[in-house]
């Protein structure tokens, strides 16, 4: 079978000799195929992530090499499953691609289900399509083997479910330029630029059903940015907007509502306040598609007509008024609920109306809602962009940092900062990193910062370094990833102020990192760097034969050895300590690496293989209560070098690479 590009399940060290099928492949394509695997990608390949190749003799130009772990965990692998399928369309999208093909993803031995597999990978090329109507990808294949029968008979059945009208699980109705489309889902799985959600009204998220599966799938830092911004609540009519953290999403609306009561009059009019409002500011913000649940037919009681037709009319209203809107409005009943089915029912024949029930005159002339049902609130005005504070220490720098989306240094010159991180990795293509040589002042800075640190805690096997070449890395997705973890800090600084500096905890007791100490105030080492949230510049060393897979790919834990104190990113404050892990012999390399330390946790002990960072509570790896964890580890003791572990790959960038001879 012919197509552009093939995507093909491996195993993560990129062995094509593993596996009859991988095999397979290799005799058909060729033995360039593995040499080019193993030139690209000589640290092999981390799961979720994509391996692109030259195809060789096979009938395809590309060949797409996936790795996914065993199935076990739903929500997560759910997620990284749709991102790989999304992350394939987008490569092969990008390559002006007209054909691919993919097998049934994750069946056979990864014990992926295939009911759930097939519903992912066709919403997802689904909505790629949506999202993309000028792609030149015309032509998705899934091959499914033909030995696997009810594999096959799922695949049909959905495909068929698609293909035919009669049996869509959503239908679309055009209001002006506005589409809304009927769903049956779950929110929290939903992917639209904004999802709303109803609430209590001190915006407790954990007390509704719906606003605690968003907070269980957007991580507690959502809670922490309601807390932090409406820490009151939220007053009647009011929206609360927070960002989407680990939701598909750039953003969620919050607005509490009255449980039913009576003939629901007053109910009715907060709900289409709080839904006029939510588009309103979906509209001035830009926002390209808004995603509302069926509101208040829950624990609050609303008869669902009721909410269907409310919410009908709101869009009704929201198209006379803005005519010229092309919002993409969802609508997302989760049938799973005991009433869900009559839900779901209640909003198709509402929306099957040419008028409302409720709040449209069916009349032929069309007439404006009765003013009661749209009160005039004023509309929450896009702020105006506020100075950033002059000075760095203060609550309200990082509560300015904490809403401004992250940027790149300002001394990176190809992804410079007239764009954010997102908007620069949303138009990128296969490779989205380059090398810079490092010259002039920064060079100085860094040679510098190498002689004095080693100055400070010599070693015997190399008492001069002597640097040949140093580069610098951008590459967007190692960053976006890094600025989103450090990002995730500055919500507590603003609270409480800075993160306690590794000086003063009462534990450690070797002062700050030599690497702190020895930066010259105002170089390039000291610009876009936040040591208020413990990030510091770190030294990591390597052999020559992984720095590919490091530019690449960043530095992996899981890939780590034995270390002193378990798996881990091990980083050093001084050079003589990441020289032992280098080639011992000509150039050597050595990575000045971004590490956001966060809270730290000092351990004075012996060694002790950690699973992970310890229970800020308890003190221990391998607890079971719950509470939060500590960010890092920093060992001391009678070391004679201290040692930085890490346990999450976003909290390190290796933005430096050093190459250097040692006597």
């Amino acid at each position: 079978m012919q197509a552009d590009a093939m995507i093909w399940g491996i195993d993560r060290s990129l062995d094509l000799t593993k596996g009859l099928s991988s095999q397979a492949l290799v005799n058909a394509a060729g033995d360039k195929l593995q040499a080019e695997i193993k030139k690209k990608y000589p640290g092999g390949l981390t799961s979720g992530n994509i391996a692109v190749v030259k195809a060789g003799n096979l009938n395809c130009k590309k060949i797409y090499f996936i790795s996914l772990e065993k199935w076990s965990d739903q929500v997560t692998q759910q997620n990284v499953l749709w991102n790989i399928i999304w992350e394939c369309l987008s490569i092969a999208d990008k390559a002006k691609f007209v054909s691919i093909i993919t097998p049934a993803i994750g069946s056979g031995f990864l014990g992926y289900p295939a009911a759930l597999v097939a519903k992912s990978m066709f919403e997802c090329i689904k909505e790629f399509s949506l999202k993309h109507p000028d792609t030149t990808l015309k032509i998705v294949t899934i091959a499914v083997y033909t030995g696997d029968n009810e594999t096959y008979n799922i695949y049909t059945a959905r495909a068929r479910s698609i293909a035919c009208p009669g049996s869509e699980a959503s239908k679309t109705h055009v209001r002006g330029s506005v589409s809304v489309k009927i769903y049956a889902g779950s929110l929290a799985d939903w992917r639209a630029d904004v999802l709303v959600c109803s609430c209590s009204p001190d915006l407790d998220l954990s007390k509704g059903g719906l606003a605690n599966c968003l907070l269980q799938k957007a991580g507690s830092q959502l809670q922490d940015e309601c807390n932090l911004k409406y820490p009151h609540g939220t007053q009647k009519g009011q929206v609360a907007v927070a960002n989407g953290y680990n939701l598909h999403c750039k953003k969620v609306y919050f607005g509490s509502l009255p449980p039913w009561r009576g003939n629901g009059s007053t109910c009715k009019q907060e709900l289409a306040l709080f839904v006029c409002e939510c588009l309103k500011l979906a509209h001035i913000y830009k926002m390209k598609s808004v995603a509302f649940p069926a509101l208040g037919t829950g624990s609050l009681k609303y008869p669902p007509q009721v909410t269907a037709s409310v919410i009908h009319a709101c869009v009704e209203d929201f198209c006379k008024q803005n005519p010229s809107s092309d919002l993409l409005t969802y609508i997302v009943v989760n049938e799973e609920y005991s009433d869900g089915v009559a839900v779901k029912q209640a909003f198709d024949q509402e929306w099957a109306s040419i008028a409302g029930n409720l709040l449209i005159n069916p009349s032929s002339s069309p007439q404006p809602p009765p003013p009661l049902l749209f009160p005039q609130a004023p509309v929450s005005a896009a702020p105006k962009h506020k100075p950033k504070p002059s000075r760095k220490d203060t609550k309200e720098y990082f509560m300015y940092m904490y809403q401004s989306d992250p940027k790149t240094p300002k001394y990176w010159e190809k992804f410079h900062r007239k764009k954010t991180v997102k908007e620069w990795n949303g138009s990128m293509g296969e490779l989205p990193y380059k090398m810079f040589q490092v010259t002039g002042s920064t060079l100085s800075d860094i040679i510098q910062l190498v002689n004095d640190t080693l100055k400070e805690q010599p070693s015997s096997d190399c008492n001069i370094i002597k640097v040949k070449e140093v580069q610098r890395l951008e590459n967007l997705q190692l960053f976006d990833k890094y600025a989103s973890f450090r990002h995730a800090q500055f919500p507590a600084v603003s609270k409480r102020g800075k993160l306690i500096p590794l000086a003063d905890i009462q534990a450690s007791t070797r002062g700050q990192p030599l690497t702190l100490k020895y930066t010259k105030r105002g170089c390039a080492l000291d610009q876009d760097i936040y040591p208020e949230v413990n990030e510091h510049y770190l030294f990591h060393g390597t052999k020559a034969d992984a720095v590919n897979g490091i530019l690449k790919q960043g530095l992996d834990n899981r890939l780590a050895g034995n270390g002193l104190f378990g798996n881990g990113i091990y980083c050093a404050e001084t050079p003589a300590k990441s020289n032992q892990y280098t080639d011992q012999a000509g150039e050597r390399k050595i990575f000045l690496v971004r590490a956001c330390l966060g809270e730290i946790y000092i351990h004075n002990g012996g060694t002790y293989q950690f699973k992970r960072a310890p229970c800020k509570t308890c003190q221990k790896d391998r607890c079971s209560c719950g509470k939060p964890l500590y960010d890092s580890i920093v060992a001391e003791g009678a070391l004679p070098y201290r040692e930085f572990i890490l346990h999450d790959r976003c909290q390190v960038y290796p933005e430096y690479l050093i190459t250097y001879t040692c006597s």
